[in-house]
């Protein structure tokens, strides 16, 4: 048991994880995230800024920028499936949950709009 005098701050702590053997290794270095793939800025400046109204009406947003995330900015799967309605509504374009998950940002999403199937 230990002391009442002693506290945790003053117990040594080893320099690394310890082999079977006893015998010490530095920690190695942390490993940096993976950098995303930069946006490709393609999409017409007028669609963009019409789906970015968009989100950030379906959000509940003043604005929503370019590169804002729509699930940090809150977003979950139900606003998606309003923002898909939306978008069919006010641009005549189809998308699917899927794009919104694969393509979170304003300026990913417009991207994929010259793909997206015309909305009957």
């Amino acid at each position: 048991m230990t002391p009442p005098d002693r506290r945790l701050a003053d117990v040594p702590l080893p320099d690394g994880p310890a082999a079977i053997d006893g015998t010490r290794r530095p920690v190695p270095p942390p490993v940096s995230p993976p950098v995303p793939p930069p946006v490709r800025r393609g999409a017409d400046p007028a669609v963009q800024e019409a789906l970015g109204a968009i989100v950030a009406e379906v959000l509940g947003l003043d604005a929503v920028g370019p590169d804002d995330d729509f699930f940090a900015l809150g977003g979950q799967s139900l606003l998606a499936l309003s923002l898909l309605a939306r978008v069919s509504e006010e641009l005549g374009v189809t998308l699917t949950v899927r794009d919104v998950f694969e393509a979170p940002t304003v300026a990913a999403l417009a991207a994929r709009l010259p793909a997206a199937v015309p909305s009957p």
